[in-house]
């Protein structure tokens, strides 16, 4: 897992499990060619798989590690970003209808990421306050889902 936080000023801090994949974009000057560094605010909250044109961008990020599949979650919060990735080495099919399925899981350990280093991520991050997430944060109202649950109130009092 990794996260990336973008800023309003665009720069972006990563924390990794596997540093190597950030450090290796950069390095050889392909993070610019990655969709995963370019939050598309028309993707939010959506999964986007990391299929690569590119031999270079998948071999760093999937080959070196020897992962199947991945994918990347644009979140953003305010004026900030949130980019979280997730990679597996597991070769089963179903994987993308899996992880479509569970997307809100796939948020809430983000989310759970993010809040867990906030502290760590304010040392870095000088001209801007990091956001704070609520634990009431709804993942549906930036997906654009109708609630299926609506309150009624009866006004007659039941006798």
């Amino acid at each position: 897992m990794g996260m990336a936080c973008i800023d309003p000023s665009h720069e972006l801090i990563a924390f990794s499990t596997t540093p190597n994949i950030e450090y290796n974009l950069i390095h050889q000057n392909q993070w610019m060619h990655d969709a995963c560094f370019i939050p598309d605010t028309t993707l939010k909250n959506t999964l986007l798989w990391w299929d690569y044109q590119s031999e270079k961008i998948e071999k760093i990020k999937l080959g070196n590690n020897h992962f199947t599949l991945g994918m990347t979650i644009f979140r953003p919060v305010g004026n900030f970003c949130l980019v979280y990735s997730f990679a597996t080495k597991e070769k089963h099919k179903g994987l993308r209808q899996f992880y479509n399925e569970n997307l809100f899981g796939l948020i809430d350990m983000g989310d759970y990421f993010y809040k867990s280093t906030r502290d760590l991520y304010s040392t870095y991050t000088l001209s801007h306050t990091p956001p704070k997430l609520n634990e009431f944060n709804s993942k549906a109202s930036g997906l654009s889902i109708k609630p299926f649950l609506r309150v009624l109130q009866n006004i007659n009092k039941i006798r």
